[in-house]
């Protein structure tokens, strides 16, 4: 749990959906680094870059599923 004390519902579903279908169409998971700091910074303030082979759609799924605050 990225932020402490903070409790989640379906929504992190969807996300964990998402990032496990990013991983599967590029090879890495989304916010990837090898420093877990570092990875966990990027997942709270970064957007996720999609690599230019991704089509269209798969982009628009991933967008979908990869919002970090769904409210």
């Amino acid at each position: 749990m990225l932020k402490s004390g903070r409790l989640h519902g379906r929504a992190v579903d969807y996300y964990a959906l998402g990032a496990l279908l990013y991983e599967m169409l590029t090879g890495l998971p989304p916010h990837f680094s090898e420093n877990r700091d570092e990875m966990y910074r990027k997942i709270l303030h970064n957007n996720v870059e999609f690599p230019r082979y991704l089509s269209p759609m798969a982009k628009s799924i991933l967008r979908g599923l990869l919002i970090k605050n769904p409210e």
